[in-house]
C-alpha cells in the first residue's frame, strides 16, 4: 500500500509539472527542463518514471500535426508505455541485472545489455523499455507549427550538426531526401533514426560519424550497434499517423520535417562524449 501510495503522488506530481506556463517558447523550455527533473528524481528513487510533459502546447502543432491526435499519441500510447515500464521496474529491481546495469547506465544500458536480464523479463524490457526511451526523444525533438506559408518556410539546423550533415550526406536536402526514403521502406511498425556513431573517435578519427538507421517494433539503435547514440527519431508505428493521414505515411513524415525542433537535436549532438550514451532520460 506504501509503494502504491507513494507511486501515486509521483505521478500526479508529474502530471502537475508545467500547469502553470512560461510566456516564452524559451521560458517554457527552461520550465519543463526544471520541472522534469524535479520530479524525475524522487520518481526514479521509488523506481518510478514520470510521464514527461511535452515542451509545447498539442495545438500549437496544427496544422502540421492534429492537436488532438498528438494529444491522445502523448497521454495515452507514450503514457501507456509509461505505466507498463514502471510495472517492469518493480520486478527488475529485485534483481542483479538492476543493481549491475539500471543504476549505473540507465535504461541505454539496461536496452544495451538486455541479455543480461532475466529471460523472464526480456521482451517487456525490450518492448516498454524501448517505447519509453523512444517516444521521450520523438517528442522532446518536437516544436510548435511555423505560422505562415509552410512551403515558403525553411527548418533546418544550423552549426556543427549542419557541418555535420554536410560532410556525411552532401547537403541537408540529401540527408532529408534519405530519411524520407528509408521510412518509406519501413514495413508495419517501427522507428527511422538519425544516429551519431562514435565508433570512428575510439578508432583515432576527428570526426563522428552521422547515419540513418530504422528499427523495427520498439528496438533502440544501441540494439543494433553499441556506439550509435540517437539524436532524432521519428515513430512510424500507425498510431502516430493514421488518425490524422490515415495510410498517407509520406504526407506524415513531410508535415513532421516542420516540426523537428533542430535546436535541440544540435544540443544533443553537441553534448556527445565517449563516456556518455545519451537517451535525453537518465
Amino acid at each position: 500500500r506504501a509503494e502504491r501510495a507513494d507511486g501515486m503522488r509521483c505521478l500526479l506530481a508529474a502530471a502537475a509539472v508545467g500547469t502553470s506556463r512560461a510566456s516564452s517558447a524559451v521560458g517554457r523550455a527552461v520550465q519543463h527542463v526544471a520541472a522534469f527533473v524535479a520530479v524525475a528524481l524522487p520518481c526514479l528513487a521509488a523506481q518510478l518514471l514520470p510521464l514527461p510533459e511535452a515542451s509545447f502546447l498539442f495545438e500549437e502543432l496544427e496544422p502540421c500535426f492534429n492537436g488532438m491526435d498528438i494529444r491522445r499519441h502523448h497521454h495515452e500510447v507514450f503514457g501507456n508505455y509509461v505505466v507498463r515500464f514502471n510495472h517492469v521496474l518493480r520486478h527488475l529491481s529485485h534483481t542483479a541485472a538492476y543493481r549491475a546495469i539500471l543504476k549505473r547506465g540507465g535504461i541505454d544500458g539496461l536496452l544495451l545489455r538486455l541479455h543480461e536480464v532475466p529471460q523472464a523479463l526480456q521482451r517487456r524490457v525490450r518492448h516498454h523499455g524501448g517505447g519509453y526511451v523512444n517516444h521521450e526523444l520523438f517528442f522532446r525533438t518536437l516544436q510548435p507549427c511555423p505560422r505562415g506559408d509552410l512551403h515558403a518556410h525553411r527548418n533546418a539546423p544550423e552549426g556543427p550538426l549542419l557541418a555535420a550533415l554536410e560532410q556525411r550526406f552532401g547537403s541537408f536536402e540529401e540527408f532529408q531526401a534519405e530519411f524520407t526514403a528509408v521510412s518509406k521502406q519501413v514495413l508495419a511498425s517501427g522507428w527511422v533514426w538519425l544516429v551519431a556513431d562514435t565508433a570512428p573517435l575510439e578508432a583515432g578519427a576527428e570526426r563522428i560519424s552521422l547515419t540513418v538507421v530504422d528499427t523495427p517494433a520498439n528496438d533502440h539503435p544501441l540494439m543494433l550497434q553499441p556506439t550509435y547514440i540517437p539524436l532524432l527519431c521519428l515513430d512510424l508505428w500507425e498510431h502516430a499517423y493514421f488518425g490524422q493521414f490515415y495510410n498517407n505515411r509520406r504526407g506524415y513524415v513531410e508535415a513532421w520535417w516542420q516540426l523537428v525542433n533542430w535546436d535541440e537535436v544540435g544540443r544533443i549532438f553537441s553534448s556527445i562524449d565517449l563516456e556518455s550514451r545519451l537517451s535525453g532520460v537518465l
